[in-house]
This record gives structure tokens, sequence and C-alpha cells, in this order.
């Protein structure tokens, strides 16, 4: 292109013109060469990494939630264990005050037998 020529022909402006379209369709090739396909590659390659790593933290946060039921079971078999041997020891000591409650009275009846069968002391 001749910029001598457009301008002889179509005038300075024209040509001024002319040469102002060209230099920028020069710098929008070279932008979107140099500048706008290498940020969107970039862009694309970072919502991929973005997208990879939300699915790894989906996995992460299921064997969390899983981990947590487990835990949540555990604790409570280990509440009804503590439950169990509440009740065994509680049901242990009241065996064992019903136990000396039956002791006693079989030393009162025995206390009673003994004193039924002594001679009674008359007073004079």
């Amino acid at each position: 292109m001749d910029f001598a020529k457009i301008a002889t022909d179509f005038g300075l402006v024209a040509a001024l013109l002319v040469a102002i379209l060209l230099a920028l369709y020069r710098m929008g090739k070279w932008l979107g060469t140099n500048v706008v396909k290498p940020l969107a590659d970039r862009h694309l390659v970072f919502l991929e990494r973005i997208e990879k790593v939300q699915i790894e933290q989906s996995l992460t946060l299921q064997a969390i939630a899983r981990n947590q039921e487990r835990q949540t079971e555990i604790q409570r078999d280990e509440v009804d264990q503590l439950k169990a041997i509440y009740t065994i020891a509680k049901e242990t000591k009241e065996d064992q005050v019903r136990g000396r409650t039956l002791a006693v009275q079989q030393l009162q009846e025995d206390h009673a037998e003994i004193l039924r069968r002594l001679p009674r002391i008359q007073e004079p």
C-alpha cells in the first residue's frame, strides 16, 4: 500500500484515515495474538484447575461427613455402654443394700429367737 498514491487520489484526510485503520487493525491483530489468546488460554487452564479442586474438595467433604457419621455411631455405642454399666452398678448397689437389709433382718430374727429360748430371769 502506497501512502503517497492514496493521499493524491483520495486526499490527505482519507489517507490518514486508512493509515489509522491499518494501524488499528495491526494493533488489534497483535493484541489478539500476544495478549488476548494467551490470556484466554490461561483462564481456561485456571478454570479447569478450579474445577479439579472443587471435585477434590467435594470428595474430601464427603469423606469428612462419613467420618463424622462413624464417630457419632461410636459415641452412641459408648453412651449405650455407659448406660448399661450405670444400670449394672445401680442394680449391684441395690442388691448389696437388699442383701445387707436381709442380713440385718436375719440377725434380728436370730436374736429374737435366742431371746425366746433363754429362760426368763425373774425378778425377786
